[in-house]
């Protein structure tokens, strides 16, 4: 039996992917079929499939994979609906790692929603033409977060997995997501 090299899951002989994280297995797995089921979603089901690279990170994944989970990458990156996919999609390897991004701008949104309004509210109160004037300027700020979105839905539509812009440099958020992928 072997072990993933990136969370360190125990795998068995025949696994093609980390049923824990979706790290692809370096040697392809021989003719099987596990019975073991995700709801409805054999986690096994795209073995011994043509593998499509990606392109941006050197990651291998099935084309039926791609197809059979776009529709949960592209929810991934529409804000609270991420963790639709997250309950029902995050075996499948590619839909794991819009999941992944999604997570992270949703959470990110989050943070700067709550700072714009405590920010707007306090500069309102404090010197009501700082926050009159503060409050445009911050919420155009929010049109990059819409330009991710974008980004991440065109990654889906065409099968790529390409990191959003700036979102996997901020660390405890990678933290935050990594801990929840791994529940």
């Amino acid at each position: 039996m072997a072990y993933c090299k990136k969370c360190g899951t125990h795998l068995p002989d025949n696994a093609t992917f980390c049923t824990n994280c979706g790290e692809i297995v370096d040697k392809p797995a021989k003719n099987s079929y596990n019975n073991n089921t995700y709801g409805s979603y054999n986690e096994n089901q795209y073995q011994n499939q043509d593998y499509y690279n990606s392109n941006s990170q050197n990651t291998y994944y099935n084309q039926s994979d791609i197809s059979d989970n776009k529709f949960y990458g592209i929810i991934s990156y529409i804000s609270i609906l991420v963790f639709i996919s997250y309950f029902v999609a995050r075996k499948s390897p590619f839909a794991r790692f819009h999941i992944e991004q999604g997570l992270k701008l949703f959470f990110i949104e989050l943070i700067y929603g709550v700072a714009e309004q405590i920010l707007v509210k306090f500069f309102l109160f404090v010197c009501f033409p700082v926050g009159i004037i503060l409050a445009p300027i911050l919420n155009l700020v929010s049109i990059i977060f819409l330009i991710c979105i974008i980004f991440g839905i065109v990654n889906v539509v065409y099968g790529k997995t390409e990191s959003l812009p700036l979102i996997d440099k901020i660390p405890f958020i990678n933290k935050l997501v990594d801990k929840m992928m791994s529940i």
